[in-house]
């Protein structure tokens, strides 16, 4: 949001704006906060290691493609 704004310029995505955010708050934030919750209750519930290092890097790195591919205007 902060380089659009600073831009002046749209993102060129397939939703309008509105679709966009609506699209963010449910399969980003929302699913980032689930994730969260259950790597740190799992532990708590099971007493099995959570990811860690190179595992949880890769979860992440998949949920920040997840967030990035719209943009990308070749797919």
């Amino acid at each position: 949001w902060l380089y659009i704004y600073l831009a002046d310029t749209a993102a060129s995505t397939y939703y309008d704006p509105v679709a966009w955010h609506s699209h963010e708050m449910v399969f980003g934030f929302t699913t980032a906060v689930i994730a969260g919750f259950l790597l740190t209750a799992v532990r708590n519930w099971t007493g099995i290691d959570t990811l860690q290092g190179a595992g949880l890097a890769a979860l992440a790195l998949l949920w920040l493609a997840g967030r990035l591919l719209p943009f990308l205007e070749s797919m």
